[in-house]
């Protein structure tokens, strides 16, 4: 009798320490090791004041930039849902991002918000110039990454889009 239970522990140990040494599907997988990352550099730039002969660019810090990884690209079980970063420029328009990534590589997409600002342009007539309100926009093209990468964005430069005030004819 204590031969049937012990070797019934036994074959309880075994399948336990079997069950355990196998990933759980329903747990995620942990991206945060600096291995199974990659970090993004970019600038975000715009030239306020086009009137002038050589182009000034400045920036603007506070601007959010979100960045976007599929989870099928992390993972080839997974079909839905996406990995996102986010993080705002510094007073020089740069932004730093981690996103998880694999050895073969993932597609990062990038989203940025729009910002209020102005935009100094030459007066209807020519005699001067004039200061126009409205947003800035900007549009970062996606990028591959692999784990361990360092990647360098090329600067982004923002359009601007005037925005009419209340009683202009639109």
């Amino acid at each position: 009798m204590t031969k049937k239970i012990f070797s019934v522990m036994a074959l309880a140990a075994v399948l336990m320490s079997a069950s355990c040494a196998k990933e759980d599907p329903a747990k995620p997988v942990d991206y945060s090791a600096p291995a199974k990352q990659a970090t993004i550099k970019g600038k975000l730039l715009m030239n306020d004041n086009p009137t002038m002969s050589q182009p000034k660019y400045t920036a603007k810090a506070g601007i959010t930039v979100i960045a976007t990884v599929p989870y099928s690209e992390l993972n080839s079980g997974s079909s839905s849902g996406a990995f996102s970063a986010s993080t705002t420029t510094d007073s020089k328009g740069e932004f730093t991002l981690q996103v998880p990534a694999t050895q073969a590589g993932v597609n990062v997409s990038f989203a940025v918000n729009d910002v209020e600002g102005s935009k100094t342009v030459n007066s209807a007539g020519g005699t001067g110039t004039e200061t126009q309100q409205g947003k800035w926009s900007f549009g970062i093209p996606s990028a591959t990454v692999k784990s361990g990468q360092s990647k360098i964005l090329d600067a982004a430069f923002g359009s601007f889009t005037q925005i009419k005030s209340v009683g202009d004819e639109v």
